[in-house]
């Protein structure tokens, strides 16, 4: 499928299958895992070579569906791998690999993998808006007040100061990505009111 030229920045995900993506001239193999970084304004493809299956978010949110010109001076597309990354600490139980960030060239978003074993950790907010995507595993997700299961593919978005936290409720390790703007750390959060 082609990748239409876009006033926005994106960020793509595998979640199953292969393929390989072509942007700007570059071209990405693809695999379980991958990330990838298309820039303002890039044109390319997606090729898929066995059930390609990806998660694609839009940062800001496009405002009108016109072509636009490359970005000046914005980075090249980039990637890189989940299996390429090192899992860094956010909590006594929780952990997550940075994928795409401004070390690739994202100026308007962080992406990454995230790993919460079997626990329920305390109500916390973000000073930025998330979106989740759980890739692996079953949970709750408690939000203002409410409980939700999550399994694999549900879909959360969370504007910021949202009191929040994920549960895992399964035997493994509930496995999620995620995507925030504006850029920063995963592990960047400030304890909530506990829910009444």
């Amino acid at each position: 499928s082609e990748i239409l030229r876009k006033a926005a920045e994106e960020v793509a995900y595998v979640v199953s299958g292969r393929g390989r993506a072509e942007v700007d001239g570059r071209r990405f193999e693809l695999e379980p895992g991958s990330a990838l970084l298309i820039p303002p304004g890039a044109q390319g493809s997606f090729h898929s070579m066995d059930a390609l299956e990806l998660v694609l978010v839009v940062s800001p949110p496009m405002r009108s569906v016109e072509d636009v010109e490359p970005a000046p001076g914005h980075a090249p597309p980039a990637s890189t791998n989940e299996t390429l990354e090192q899992p860094l600490p956010a909590g006594d139980d929780r952990s997550f690999k940075l994928l795409i960030d401004p070390r690739h060239g994202a100026r308007n978003v962080t992406q990454f993998a995230g790993f919460i074993e079997r626990s329920h950790a305390p109500l916390h907010v973000h000073t930025y808006e998330e979106a989740i995507y759980i890739l692996e595993g079953q949970g709750i997700v408690h939000v203002d007040g409410r409980r939700e299961p999550i399994r694999a593919g549900s879909s959360i978005f969370l504007p910021p100061g949202t009191p929040h936290c994920l549960e895992n409720a399964s035997a493994g390790v509930l496995r999620l990505l995620g995507v925030f703007s504006p850029p920063g750390s995963p592990a960047g959060k400030q304890d909530a009111e506990p829910e009444r």
